[in-house]
Order: C-alpha cells, then sequence, then structure tokens
C-alpha cells in the first residue's frame, strides 16, 4: 500500500464482510440495495467464475478488461523496484485487492464493500480500517490454515473486528460467539446481532424464492433470485448492515427493491434447459464445504423432495467425505465431473471416496460430457442438481448457456 501511495485510506465508508459461507451473497445485496438508493459502490469479491474483472465491480458492473489491464500495469510498476530489490514478494490475491482499491479511489466511491479472501487476521483484505465489520455464519472450511476448531476459525474471521468499529453478527453456533464477543469486548466495537423472524414462510414462484421476515420491528417483502432457506439470514445481514450506514436513511421499499433486482449467480440458481421435445430443470449451488451441503440438503428437502440428478466436481481442500450424507439422502444417478481448474480433484479420486456409498456413479470427460450424461439419464422436467464447486458449476453453467441457452 505504501509503494501505491496507499490508496485504501480515504473517506469512504468500508464494510468489511468475513465468515465461512454467504459473504458474496451478503456484499452483493448490499450492493444492490445500494444501488437503488443512488449511492456510488466499489465491491471486491472472490473467487470468480468466469472472468477475472468479475472480482472489481463498480456500481454493480463488472470494471473493464482496459481498466483491469490498465490499473494492474500501474501496480506492476510501482512493484517493480521492490521486487527486484527484494525478490517475487507479492501474491496474486495481493494485487488483486491492490488493484481493487486502487479503481475505487480512481472512481471516487462512497461505499466500499470488500469480502474477506481467506479467514480474516493475516488476510489481505485486512489492510483497511473498517467502519461496518460484518461476520457471517462460522463452519468448518479450509482446516488446514484456518485451524481444526470452531474457535480458532471465529479467531481468524475476527481479525477483521476494528478499534471502535460495528459488528455485524450473522447467526453464530455459542462457540463461535463467544471468540467473536471476546473480541469485539477488548476492541470496543459494538456488537449488532442480526435478529429476524419469519412472518411469512419462503415459498417457490417460478425460479424466485418469495417471503416475509421481521427485522428490527419492521416486516420486509422478500423476493430473490438466491433459493434456499439459508438465503434468508444472508438477505437479513445485508438489510441489517445498509441500516447502519450513517449518511442516509435507506427505507425499506429501497431495501426491498435492491434485493428483487440482485443478481448472484450460482448460489440456489434455477435454471430452464429447453431440449427439443422436453426440458430438464437445472438447480445450481456451489455448495463446497460441510455447512454448504447441509443447507442444499435442507433447501431440496423443502423443495424439490425426492431423489435426483447430480453433477459433481470438487475442488483440492474441499472434503469429499462433507457431501455424502446429502448424495445418500438425495441423489439417484450422480454424474462426477472434473472442471479445469488446476486444484480440481480427479474424477477417480471422486469415484473411490463415494464407492461404499452404494451409488449409481458415472464419470465424464468434460462438463459438457457430464451434462449430455446428465440429459440422458433423466426425464422430461426432471430437475439435475449441480454443486461440489464454484469453478465446477460455473463450467456447467457456460455449457448450458452455450448448448441450449437459457432462462
Amino acid at each position: 500500500m505504501s509503494l501505491l501511495n496507499n490508496p485504501h485510506k480515504n473517506n469512504s465508508f468500508k464494510i468489511h464482510i468475513a465468515g465461512t459461507n454467504g459473504k458474496g451473497s451478503v456484499c452483493s445485496n448490499i450492493e444492490t440495495i445500494f444501488k437503488s438508493q443512488g449511492i456510488s459502490t466499489g465491491m471486491l469479491t472472490s473467487p470468480h467464475l468466469h472472468e477475472y474483472t468479475e472480482r472489481i465491480r463498480i456500481n454493480c458492473n463488472d470494471i473493464s478488461k482496459r481498466d483491469f489491464i490498465e490499473t494492474y500495469r500501474y501496480v506492476e510498476s510501482k512493484i517493480e523496484s521492490h521486487e527486484k530489490k527484494y525478490g517475487p514478494t507479492f501474491t496474486f490475491f495481493e494485487i488483486i485487492t491492490a488493484m481493487a482499491f486502487v479503481i475505487f479511489n480512481k472512481n471516487k466511491v462512497k461505499v466500499q464493500i470488500i469480502e474477506t479472501g481467506l479467514g480474516g487476521t493475516f488476510d489481505s483484505t485486512n489492510v483497511i480500517h473498517s467502519d461496518l465489520s460484518v461476520i457471517t455464519p462460522i463452519s468448518y472450511d479450509h482446516q488446514s490454515v484456518l485451524g481444526n476448531s470452531i474457535k480458532s476459525i471465529a479467531e481468524n474471521k475476527a481479525g477483521i473486528i476494528k478499534k471502535g468499529g460495528k459488528t455485524i453478527l450473522s447467526n453464530q453456533s455459542k462457540s463461535a460467539y463467544r471468540v467473536i464477543e471476546k473480541k469485539a469486548s477488548e476492541l470496543k466495537s459494538e456488537i449488532r446481532k442480526v435478529e429476524w423472524e419469519v412472518i411469512k414462510k419462503p415459498t417457490l414462484n417460478k425460479s424466485k424464492m418469495t417471503a416475509k421476515i421481521k427485522l428490527d420491528n419492521e416486516i420486509f417483502e422478500i423476493n430473490t433470485n438466491s433459493i434456499g432457506a439459508h438465503q434468508i439470514d444472508n438477505l437479513a445481514t445485508a438489510i441489517k448492515t445498509v441500516r447502519e450506514y450513517p449518511s442516509e436513511k435507506i427505507n425499506k421499499s429501497i431495501i426491498e427493491q435492491g434485493i428483487r433486482k440482485n443478481r448472484w449467480p450460482l448460489r440456489g440458481q434455477l435454471i430452464t434447459l429447453q431440449l427439443k421435445k422436453s426440458k430438464r430443470i437445472l438447480f445450481i449451488d456451489g455448495s463446497h464445504n460441510e455447512a454448504g451441503f447441509i443447507n442444499l440438503d435442507n433447501t431440496i428437502n423443502k423443495y424439490f423432495p425426492g431423489k435426483h440428478n447430480f453433477i459433481i466436481g470438487m475442488n483440492i481442500g474441499h472434503r469429499i467425505t462433507s457431501i455424502k450424507k446429502l448424495l445418500v439422502n438425495s441423489a439417484k444417478n450422480i454424474v462426477i465431473s472434473q472442471s479445469k481448474h488446476p486444484k480440481s480433484i480427479s474424477t477417480k479420486s471422486i469415484q473411490k471416496s463415494l464407492n461404499n456409498c452404494n451409488l449409481t456413479l458415472s464419470l465424464s470427460t468434460s462438463m459438457e460430457d457430464a451434462l449430455r450424461i446428465s440429459i440422458e439419464q433423466s426425464e422430461n422436467n426432471d430437475i439435475i442438481i449441480c454443486t461440489g464447486s464454484l469453478f465446477a458449476v460455473a463450467e456447467i453453467s457456460l455449457e448450458a448457456r452455450k448448448q441450449y441457452g437459457y432462462k
């Protein structure tokens, strides 16, 4: 940051989000609510689905490739002499984070929405002094880096809490809450717990989910493109966060409008594939850890009861055992796939881990092949559930669009 003249230090309002699941959904809904209010935003999230430019957004739009390249070259010119003297120093994620701060500064955004990459304390994004620290539900993920207990993971995530700031806290386990409460108390950061109740249960309306919730004595009409009961908690967290913005009060109708307009693909997304004489419904959810698969299992039981066809692909660091219960409960045919991502797990490795589960498994050679096999194994109006990693489902989505188009 010093080499770049500290672009992260400015007067914009900074919202920093950590947690295990739901970070991106919370970020995205905060972004679209602010847009509905006419407040300029810059957002940094990860990973990207198809293009690197997705990681940095201005006012709900991905930055252009030209802006990406020009900003990268600027950063490169500033760190070049340092790296010549000290050797390669900066990681890919650090450079992307630095680029985001440069771009936010250039565009003079009023609000910065920053998602952590991994953990909190030692994450590159934690260079900022945030006004709001937001912590979504904490569960097991990246144990090789963050530790094997909820306590150690929570300690790392709580590292984003800043002295004298405010902490927005989603629903947490008791062990995670104790850790976060202790950290917040030490730093005199006031905790704002996200507490909500259902007034009208979530229901499916075509490809959307509708509900009514009560939060801080107000009733909100929820109409979202992301399907799953856990998404209500994400939305409540986003609402609680924007209500802490000190410069302007954002009223209920603007919040509802922002949620309604939000598009955060492949997180509980329904896609219709129209074939020549039939159709298939893809339910795409990039779950990749135990808590994510539990949420997906609950969503399937609530909205799509019965046995379904699955396409799965996973990455190194994802515990294959964590998906077993979901597959045993809900799968009739499973197509194992492998994305092009260098960290993807081979189809044979996944097959070996699932062989003792008494499941019907098929191996595919590509995502195109996986989609073809699953369509052949299914019938008209069948639901095909795509999950396992964001990289895998992103490729499936791309293949679906290329081959069939989708609604």
